[in-house]
Order: structure tokens, then sequence, then C-alpha cells
């Protein structure tokens, strides 16, 4: 991980924070929203990717959210 940060994947449920450490005692459940977010150093280079998923049926509200997000991020990168 970068500077010294042990851990290359990070996931969070819901609202939790961006970088939460995956937990043995969270359990998914219909309708819940997980971002993984994974980093990787290869010779000097630093990358990090992060992308939500929905579990199961989510609800239209974070569905939308999922989408206006996605397509701002194309927007910014245009």
């Amino acid at each position: 991980g970068f500077e010294g940060y042990k851990y290359g994947t990070c996931i969070s449920v819901n609202d939790e924070i961006a970088h939460n450490i995956p937990r043995k005692n969270v359990f998914l459940k219909e309708g819940d929203l997980v971002k993984v977010d994974a980093t990787c150093n290869l010779n000097g280079y630093e990358s990090d990717s992060c992308t939500t998923y929905g579990v199961g049926q989510i609800s239209e509200e974070d569905q939308h959210l999922m989408d206006v997000t996605k397509k701002a991020m194309y927007m910014g990168i245009d």
C-alpha cells in the first residue's frame, strides 16, 4: 500500500468510510452497496481503482447514485 499502509485492498459497505479494512464480522445483505478499493505499486508507479457493487436488488436511489457518479467520473476524465 501507499507510504507503508499495510493493506492493498479496502472494502467498505454502505456509508462506511472509504478506506475501511475488511472485517470477518460483517455480512452482506440484499441491497447493500459495497465499495472495493484496490491499489498496486510496480517499479515506482502507484495505481488506485475503486468500484461500487450492489448486492442483489438495490434501491432506485442507490442505482441513481451509482449511475450519476460514474457519469461524472467519465466527464471529468474527458
